[in-house]
């Protein structure tokens, strides 16, 4: 199979049909012989971790809901000003 040339009339620097299955195999059997210490390491993390990254994410959902409370109130009282604007012309 010939390879296809750029503008310039050089080879592309591309991999082949037979380059590319062998990085495929070696990279897909990298994913699935993962050693059991790397499994360990990881439930050790999360065990660490994840009660932080629970605090976070619950500390950022009660800025939210407490900006949420004050947009509220602040057109609330933006439709109370109106209204005695109102009342007062």
């Amino acid at each position: 199979m010939q390879r296809k040339t750029g503008i310039s009339g050089a080879r592309s620097a591309r991999p082949g049909p037979a380059s590319r299955a062998t990085v495929r195999e070696g990279t897909s059997a990298g994913v699935v012989a993962a050693p059991a210490e790397a499994q360990g390491g990881l439930s050790a993390w999360l065990a660490r971790y994840e009660p932080v990254e629970r605090e976070i994410i619950e500390a950022h959902e009660r800025r939210l809901a407490s900006r949420a409370g004050l947009a509220a109130e602040r057109r609330e009282a933006d439709a109370r000003a109106f209204g005695d604007l109102c009342d007062a012309t």
